[in-house]
């Protein structure tokens, strides 16, 4: 009898090991191919003071994996995305144009997070705004009209509009009467506030009270200092959403590595908020787990860009009898 329930004893512990085990067996599996996790962040100049702020991140990140992790300062978007693209980084932060333009350019990558603002919402809309009582009330009006960019370095005021216009057919040159560019986008829309132009591309959540100009954005930030009410314009026109940036790994990287990265971001914000602050100091919301999908048209939009220019390279080359470059990525 004692024997018996010594073999059911035994057998009781194998069966609670065995799945135990190969759960041990799997998380090992995946340290196993990755030795280090490289992350890599746009530091500027200055790379002992990046080093220094982001830390409490990375040695959150290190606790977490329990793993080693090696942050890669780069000076610019341009040096992160080469660096990722190659294969030197495994994990890199990126505006959102930045991460569309390195996937684009390698299609090696898959977003991780992306952080929220404090009102919740992950990201931002491009807008047309112009007066009321401007006789406008759409984008199909504003043909012989002028326009107003926020910038030609800007997201939502310039590089989403003129994506949206080329998918539409149109080319801005010829569709508005003239093109103006200000510096930011409180500058452009207080130019149609003064009746300098006819409408502004500017940036807005249009997300919480309309009264008030929504929660953030351009809209809100002109309400709140007086300059407007949202009685004195018009919205002609929305994009689809912007994301923020995202955190991205290379897609190459095992599975179980993203999905405990992801569980990990997810809840840094409440777990240890001085590491959230450390590697975000735009965003408070937190981090959201977002799909591929969110931010496929600015992708597609860098691929057809790079489609563009290598046709045009392959034709230079072609008439020259000179090798072309191939296609080369901007970032905005």
């Amino acid at each position: 009898m004692r024997s018996n329930r010594v073999l059911k004893a035994v057998f009781g512990l194998i069966l609670l090991w065995c799945p135990l085990g190969a759960a041990w067996a799997q998380t090992r599996g995946w340290r196993a191919e990755v030795p280090v996790l490289r992350v890599g962040v746009v530091a500027g100049s200055d790379v002992r003071r990046a080093r220094q702020v982001i830390e409490p991140f990375r040695r959150r990140l290190s606790l977490e994996l329990a793993l080693p992790v090696e942050i890669v300062p780069m000076r610019t978007f341009a040096a992160l995305i080469d660096g990722q693209t190659s294969g030197r980084i495994d994990y890199a932060i990126y505006g959102a144009t930045a991460y569309a333009a390195a996937e684009a350019a390698c299609d090696c990558l898959v977003p991780l997070v992306a952080p929220k603002a404090r009102d919740g919402t992950i990201g931002y809309h491009s807008v047309l705004v112009a007066a009321v009582g401007s006789g406008l009330a759409g984008l199909d009006d504003m043909k012989g009209r002028s326009v107003t960019f926020s910038g030609r370095a800007s997201t939502a005021g310039y590089f989403v509009p003129m994506l949206d216009l080329a998918r539409a057919g149109l080319n801005s040159r010829d569709y508005f009467a003239a093109r103006h560019f200000a510096d930011g986008p409180d500058a452009a829309l207080s130019g149609v506030l003064a009746g300098r132009s006819d409408a502004a591309f500017v940036w807005s959540s249009l997300a919480g009270d309309r009264r008030k100009g929504y929660s953030r954005g351009t809209l809100r930030r002109l309400v709140d200092a007086g300059a407007m009410t949202m009685d004195d314009i018009a919205i002609l026109w929305k994009s689809r959403l912007i994301p923020h940036g995202a955190h991205a790994l290379r897609s190459d990287l095992p599975q179980g590595l993203r999905q405990r990265l992801v569980d990990i971001l997810t809840e840094l914000r409440n777990g240890d908020a001085a590491a959230y602050d450390a590697v975000e100091r735009r965003f408070g919301g937190g981090f959201e787990a977002v799909d591929p999908v969110l931010y496929a048209p600015l992708v597609d939009a860098f691929r057809t860009r790079a489609h563009d220019a290598g046709r045009a390279s392959t034709g230079n080359a072609q008439a020259s009898g000179t090798h072309g470059e191939g296609p080369r990525t901007e970032t905005r």
